[in-house]
């Protein structure tokens, strides 16, 4: 690369990412980053929004918490653990409807954005199969209703439908399968009897599937951390943001490689983090120059050339 990150890595050095499409063995994980470039707020973001409200809610004319405490949590980086007690503090004080008021506000987009960088129509594009841990319904034009799948009860390893978009976050609208504070996170990947099901699940993914994760960063590998040191047989990539000249990529690198991860990286340098979107627009065109069908007649005419 001679120590320049690529605004688009070319995809036809990522083999396996091609032949999993035309095998129909990719699994594209879909995280945060993603929504963000359609408008939709972060999770520092919404954090910080969350504690305003705290602070600007009052309950029998005082303040749910005060300055002080306010001026402590803006100050903390932990912004999954600034939600967790937001949340609490709402819960304790039976304001959890502005709480989740605040939450599907920052999961929604700019028309105008979406509009010029549909990275959800290009991730489409890619022809995989689709899990994300966003809450938000920005990918549900592509799926019927009925494809959509953000229950427990919907990770069946022995059911998996390539066909479905899977919210294993749960799903805005349905509280009850919401994963975003610090203790719904441990009772997700915690190991147990009644969570097996969900790890089995994941397991047949990361065991059968060649997986891309887009729109995720160092800190939002839950998953990984819990069972990739297990199961190494399928390759995983993620597509990585850096500076074309980031001394990080090469630690960074380091680090991904002992969990088994593929990094692929990518200059934000000219058009910030939306440039993640022209990655995946040239990723697109790239795939879907070789079709399903274009790809069988390949394969047959090999076979054929094989017996002759």
């Amino acid at each position: 690369m001679d120590n320049q990150i690529p605004n688009i890595p070319d995809i036809n050095n990522y083999t396996e990412i091609k032949d999993a499409v035309n095998t129909k063995k990719l699994a594209v994980f879909i995280g945060a980053g993603v929504s963000r470039i359609i408008g939709c707020k972060g999770w520092d973001q919404l954090a910080k929004e969350l504690i305003e409200m705290c602070y600007t809610t009052e309950k029998d004319g005082k303040r749910l918490i005060d300055k002080n405490y306010k001026d402590v949590l803006l100050k903390d980086n932990d912004h999954k653990k600034q939600i967790s007690i937001t949340y609490d503090i709402f819960e304790r004080d039976n304001f959890e409807e502005i709480f989740y008021q605040t939450m599907y506000n920052a999961l929604k987009c700019n028309p105008d954005k979406k509009k010029k960088f549909n990275i959800y129509k290009e991730i489409y594009g890619l022809r995989g199969f689709y899990i994300t841990t966003n809450a938000d319904k920005h990918m549900h034009e592509f799926f019927q209703s009925d494809r959509v799948r953000f229950r427990d009860e919907h990770f069946d390893s022995h059911d998996i439908n390539t066909n479905y978009l899977y919210h294993i976050h749960g799903l805005e609208g349905y509280e009850d399968s919401l994963v975003f504070t610090a203790s719904s996170y441990l009772k997700r990947y915690h190991r147990s009897t009644k969570n097996e099901k969900f790890f089995e699940f994941l397991t047949k993914i990361f065991s059968n599937y060649v997986v891309l994760f887009v729109g995720y960063g160092l800190s939002e590998f839950e998953i990984l951390n819990n069972i990739l040191p297990e199961y190494k047989s399928r390759s995983i990539f993620s597509l990585m943001p850096y500076e074309k000249s980031d001394v990080r990529y090469k630690y960074e690198k380091s680090y991904y490689d002992k969990i088994n991860i593929t990094i692929i990286p990518y200059s934000i340098s000219e058009n910030s983090y939306e440039q993640l979107y022209f990655v995946l627009q040239n990723w697109s065109k790239e795939i879907n120059k070789l079709s399903s069908y274009t790809y069988d007649s390949i394969q047959e005419l090999e076979k054929l050339m094989e017996e002759h």
